[in-house]
């Protein structure tokens, strides 16, 4: 995975209020994110607080992925809100035994730097939506939105299987044998 590590060590010198801003240009291959995303590009503003850092921003990016119904390919703008703090990790939120535990913060790497990569990570993972849907927008979405709101007949296939219903009635038109799987 990649870093994306961000020096502070002016930042951390400075009195509690200072804002760093950090402009955003990553190739979210490197974040090891499951989604389609184009390139992710904004600002996270990291601010000085009394003892600790405060990352907030907007990141915005393109995410590819299927339609849930029609299975066309979609692009979806998405805006994603970054908000992490970054203690050292010394203090007592990062120990589960205490009563100032807080499972949602990060660590310095040391007074030098910190590394944004797995805030990114987690907030790009909560903004991006795993069902897409296309609204509409195909010839097909409302066959196949019909399907989905009714029972389903004998004779009812759904239009996304329907090539491979087709496929079908030729094997079994041509009497050619299904393939066999092969023993292992």
């Amino acid at each position: 995975m990649q870093e994306f590590l961000v020096s502070i060590s002016r930042l951390y010198r400075s009195p509690s209020g200072t804002v760093l801003p950090v402009p955003v240009d990553i190739d979210p291959a490197g974040l090891e994110i499951e989604e389609e995303l184009g390139r992710v590009v904004g600002e996270i503003r990291l601010v000085r607080g009394d003892g600790d850092i405060l990352a907030i921003g907007t990141l915005s990016t393109v995410h590819a992925a299927p339609c849930r119904l029609c299975l066309d390919p979609l692009e979806i703008p998405l805006e994603i809100a970054i908000e992490g703090r970054f203690l050292t990790p010394d203090k007592p939120e990062f120990n589960p035994e205490s009563d100032l535990y807080d499972p949602d913060i990060f660590p310095f790497i040391d007074r030098a730097e910190i590394d944004l990569t797995e805030l990114a990570r987690q907030s790009i993972i909560t903004a991006a939506n795993p069902v897409l849907d296309c609204g509409g927008a195909c010839d097909r979405y409302e066959s196949v939105l019909a399907s989905y709101n009714s029972e389903p007949g004998e004779d009812e296939v759904d239009p996304r299987l329907a090539p491979l219903q087709e496929m079908k009635a030729q094997l079994l038109q041509s009497g050619e044998p299904a393939p066999q799987k092969e023993d292992e």
